[in-house]
């Protein structure tokens, strides 16, 4: 009974030994799993008050650079808000000495709004001048028997062009010594019959009618004389007629009336020229007209005054002019209106027939955003302008472009009123990024 009860009392100790074994094994276990979470809770706390509090926690030389990079990734993904989120990376910009700028002879200037006069291109001609061209016809038939003067000979007024052979001619020259003859006949016997009835010699009558036959010998003779005029004699070769000097009553000479260069000739020797004959054309080339074909839609935007900005070819300069002569009515043929401009032409360069552009200013359109033309580039098919970011820096901003002319291009958007445009110096620029293979430009 002692021996049963020590050995369960032995047993007791044994089993409650092995309990306490296992109890203590389980806190640990219980325990490492509690502290592991509870570290877990530390961590997550950590992470929470670093990201809430990265001022505090930055203060060592690593963590410094941890708050930057925070600070950074902050800006990143939350830009202050008025401030647009700038995607032009460090490559893109172009970083240039002072001393490179100057000599490059980078200009800039600032964009803002501008005013574009806008224009109407219309197709022209340049043309003889009709009012200083002048046609050559006889003034009296005749055969042709010299030709002086062909198409291209600069001829001065009183130049002989032709002679013909002319019977009309040989009758007014007759007809004009006839005359010439009979005045001074009556004038001799009027004189003699008024002193003889001066002296009462005579009777009146025989006076009077003396008178008569004189003043009617004068009015032929005028007559005479003014149908030479008319065919080109001036007063002063009449007297060379009485004196013998023209010694064949036939002979015609053609006179060119102006100075000029032959542009047309329609003569040859042996051919009868009539009065209705086109001998020759003369034209006086210091001048020429430009005609500039209208269409109906743009009739309403030409005006009489008008400048207009004409342009021929690469070899002559463009020419500036005003518009003098608007016709008020149009062409049934080619459904245009012709506008006018008188051109001086003194050495000759603006040819008749050659065809010419002409530019008209027809509106004015403000717009709020301009920079001039010399701003803008291409690349890469895309336009691009640069903008001075720093004294020193600058870089390519892509754009798009409204209303343009010569002088200003409206930007609708890629830039801001204020912002400094390089608008000298940029085909510089233009080769750098396209030699440093930088970024395409931001937007």
């Amino acid at each position: 009974m002692i021996k049963f009860s020590r050995i369960l009392g032995i047993g007791f100790v044994i089993s409650a030994s092995i309990l306490l074994i296992l109890f203590f094994s389980d806190f640990k276990i219980i325990k490492s799993i509690f502290d592991k979470g509870k570290e877990a809770q530390e961590h997550d706390h950590e992470s929470h008050s670093l990201s809430e509090g990265k001022e505090e926690d930055c203060h060592s030389e690593e963590n410094n650079k941890c708050k930057e990079a925070q600070e950074s990734n902050h800006e990143t993904h939350n830009p202050p808000e008025g401030k647009e989120e700038d995607h032009c990376s460090e490559e893109n910009i172009i970083s240039l000495q002072s001393a490179g700028i100057e000599k490059i002879g980078i200009k800039t200037e600032p964009a803002g709004p501008g005013t574009l006069n806008l224009f109407v291109n219309l197709p022209g001609e340049i043309t003889l001048n009709k009012d200083k061209s002048t046609h050559i016809l006889p003034k009296v038939p005749g055969v042709v028997k010299e030709v002086r003067k062909s198409i291209g000979d600069k001829v001065k007024s009183g130049d002989v062009m032709a002679i013909l052979e002319s019977k009309e001619l040989a009758d007014l020259k007759a007809a004009y010594f006839s005359a010439q003859e009979m005045l001074y006949l009556t004038e001799a016997n009027f004189k003699r019959e008024e002193e003889l009835w001066q002296k009462k010699i005579t009777a009146e009558q025989e006076y009077l009618d003396a008178k008569q036959q004189f003043q009617k010998a004068r009015i032929e003779l005028r007559s005479a004389e003014q149908k030479l005029h008319s065919l080109g004699f001036s007063e002063e070769n009449l007297p060379k007629l009485s004196n013998g000097h023209d010694l064949s009553y036939t002979r015609y000479e053609v006179i060119a009336p102006v100075n000029g260069i032959v542009i047309e000739k329609h003569i040859s020797v042996g051919e009868m020229a009539r009065e209705e004959s086109n001998l020759y054309l003369i034209a006086d080339l210091n001048t020429v007209w430009i005609d500039f074909k209208v269409h109906e839609k743009d009739i309403l935007h030409i005006k009489t005054g008008m400048n207009v900005l004409i342009s021929v070819n690469n070899n002559i300069s463009d020419i500036k002019a005003r518009i003098s002569y608007f016709a008020p009515i149009v062409s049934e043929e080619t459904r245009t209106a012709i506008a006018r401009a008188v051109i001086n032409n003194p050495r000759g360069i603006l040819r008749p027939g050659l065809f010419v552009t002409g530019k008209f200013a027809v509106k004015e359109q403000a717009v709020p955003i301009a920079v001039p033309s010399e701003a803008v580039q291409k690349k890469d098919g895309e336009i691009i302008v640069f903008i001075q970011k720093q004294d020193n820096e600058f870089i390519a901003r892509k754009v798009e472009i409204g209303l343009q002319n010569n002088e200003l291009v409206e930007i609708t958007s890629g830039i801001q009123e204020g912002e400094k445009v390089v608008v000298k110096g940029n085909f510089f620029l233009l080769s750098e990024l396209k030699k440093e293979g930088l970024e395409d430009p931001c937007h």
